[in-house]
């Protein structure tokens, strides 16, 4: 489909409101759980399966002792090393995950109770398990993929003050700063913290997002686990209810994948104010669910694959409720399967990991659609395929005002500089050729997904105006308001002597340089000289220049239209910028 920005739909695609680091290459992953146990044979199924990932829990094995002395356990230690060697004589990435550690209650999870809310003693365990990890690792390589700090914390609700033991925000600066000091390669998990819902209500989702501060370290990537709802996933277990459905109506809620989306929307706005990877640790639903365990297992993933997550699937051989490789209906039959509903359903997925580049197959003017060249701050419409963006996703703003440069996990960038994009869909993307590209004659562009596409390289100019077009082809009644504030078109057209302002693109830099991304919060005029001719006569240009509360980007003209120009519904306007005209094609309404 083709994209354009429409005077009113730019307000709306760039009405969100979503600070933004540099973009971090970290997946796509897909994968699974695992725990101490994991073999050569485990992975080659795992592997075969189409996973790239996983995530190795020691809540049996632990990596530290949880009660005094609080000593390192070697053999767990030197099972992690193992499994360390399967993953990489296998293809697998590893995500490094302790899952429990001194000073919590359970070796699954954390609570508000546990002792690592409420003494530091229990944080310097923990500070010095990842020092020790930290050490041995940091020249591991490639095949670790991450340090997940800790599983699920809980800390106690209302007691986040700076200084207190039950500040996971302080506890994550201190664990990174540990870290940091001896292994600088390595990715950071940094969990969202868990709080418990009020009975009959819904997970607070966005209080957890909100909770938690992101840390100075660009190599840092966000997880959120998710299991709700919790009556549903986990019947059956510790002799809950079974047989029950989804979709279905669980806390004076139906919860279906519209349900999931809307919870989970807070984290996708993390991911975009930041700028930061997220990954899905954690997500399964009783393996007996029959067909509804397996449609909301769909639902949770293709959240993850709409917003561009990494996530790993709970679990892998490691416990009967949630073993793929079991029967999908009978709670009592133990039998391994070689193939079940469910594995297949995870194999459709994995088998993403295995796609291709991405591959950009064209590259125009977002307003007018001609191709072959592009100048600083044009608006783009790249077309291609292979960077796995299944639906449309609308531009978001991050915290400072700009607009993001990653939509879906995907960024566009130029000689190195990531776009700020305004919508990614299947086939295309639009976004903002970076100011970085004045002065060169030619762009290298790359579009970044899973993987990095070959680079698509394109000639550059100073200026490569176009119109925005009502109808979204290029051609045809521009995108444009009468003196009067409506719409210009056949039903209200302009006058002869008035001023219309008409939106464009492709006018080369401002006069005064915003940051890519920015909107106009003011009138900026061009640096380069612009002429305009309607009815191919030369017409009084009183502004030219950024189109304020948009993005820079997006250009506006305020033209006089000439009296002695002709009457009608398809008069032809075209802009010229610092020699360069906009395609013949466009036309306005003039009476």
């Amino acid at each position: 489909m083709k994209f354009c920005l429409k005077l009113m739909a730019c307000a709306a695609i760039l009405s969100a409101q979503l600070p933004q680091a540099n973009l971090l290459d970290w997946g796509r992953y897909r994968g699974a759980n695992i725990n101490h146990q994991f073999t050569d044979a485990d992975a080659k199924v795992l592997a075969g399966w189409g996973a790239n990932v996983v995530r190795i829990n020691f809540h049996q094995l632990n990596l530290m002792q949880k009660q005094a002395p609080f000593e390192i356990q070697m053999n767990a230690v030197e099972a992690l090393d193992r499994i360390l060697d399967v993953c990489e004589q296998n293809g697998l990435k590893a995500i490094l995950d302790p899952h429990t550690t001194p000073g919590t209650q359970s070796s699954t999870s954390t609570v508000p109770t546990d002792p690592i809310w409420h003494d530091f003693a229990f944080h310097d365990h923990l500070i010095r398990l990842w020092k020790f990890l930290a050490e041995r690792y940091r020249d591991r390589g490639p095949v670790i993929a991450g340090y997940d700090l800790l599983n699920e914390p809980s800390p106690p609700r209302g007691a986040a003050a700076e200084g207190t033991p039950a500040n996971w925000n302080l506890l994550v600066r201190k664990l990174a700063a540990a870290i940091r000091a001896i292994d600088t390669k390595h990715t950071l998990v940094v969990e969202f913290p868990i709080f418990a819902n009020a009975p009959g209500g819904l997970p607070p989702v966005a209080e957890m997002v909100g909770y938690l501060k992101p840390i100075d370290d660009a190599n840092t990537v966000y997880s959120v686990h998710w299991y709700g709802p919790g009556e549903f996933t986990h019947q059956g277990v510790d002799g809950r209810p079974v047989n029950l459905r989804y979709p279905g109506f669980y806390r004076n809620t139906t919860w279906n994948a519209e349900l999931h989306r809307r919870l989970l929307e807070p984290v996708a706005e993390f991911q975009h104010r930041y700028n930061v990877p997220i990954y899905l640790g954690e997500f399964a639903a009783a393996r007996w669910a029959g067909e509804d365990g397996n449609r909301w297992m769909r639902d949770i993933a293709d959240i993850a694959e709409r917003y561009g997550w990494s996530w790993t699937y709970h679990s892998f051989r490691i416990a009967s409720v949630w073993d793929a490789e079991k029967s999908n209906t009978d709670q009592q039959d133990e039998t391994r399967f070689e193939t079940t509903p469910r594995i297949e359903l995870l194999r459709s997925y994995f088998a993403a990991n295995r796609l291709a580049a991405p591959r950009i197959t064209g590259l125009v003017n977002g307003a007018s659609f001609a191709g072959g060249v592009v100048s600083p701050l044009q608006i783009f419409a790249l077309f291609g395929d292979g960077y796995g963006v299944p639906e449309p996703l609308g531009a978001r703003l991050d915290g400072r005002g700009r607009v993001s440069a990653s939509l879906g996990g995907v960024a566009v960038l130029f000689n190195g500089v990531a776009a700020p994009l305004l919508y990614a869909g299947p086939g295309q993307i639009v976004g903002v050729v970076p100011q970085s590209i004045a002065g060169s004659s030619e762009v290298d562009v790359t579009l970044q997904a899973q993987r990095f596409s070959d680079i698509f390289r394109v000639r550059t100019d100073a200026a490569s105006p176009g119109l925005f077009t009502t109808n979204a082809s290029g051609q045809g009644q521009v995108a444009a308001l009468n003196q009067d504030g409506s719409i210009n078109g056949s039903a209200s057209p302009a006058a002869r002597g008035s001023v219309v302002s008409v939106f464009m693109t492709g006018g080369g830099l401002l006069r005064e340089s915003l940051p890519d991304g920015a909107l106009a919060t003011a009138t900026l005029p061009t640096r380069l000289p612009v002429r305009v001719r309607i009815d191919g006569v030369a017409s009084e240009v009183l502004y030219s220049g950024a189109a304020p509360s948009l993005v820079t980007g997006v250009g506006q003209l305020n033209v006089r239209v000439p009296m002695e120009i002709r009457t009608g519904n398809n008069i032809q306007v075209v802009v010229e910028v610092n020699g360069v005209s906009s395609p013949p094609v466009t036309t306005v309404a003039i009476q």
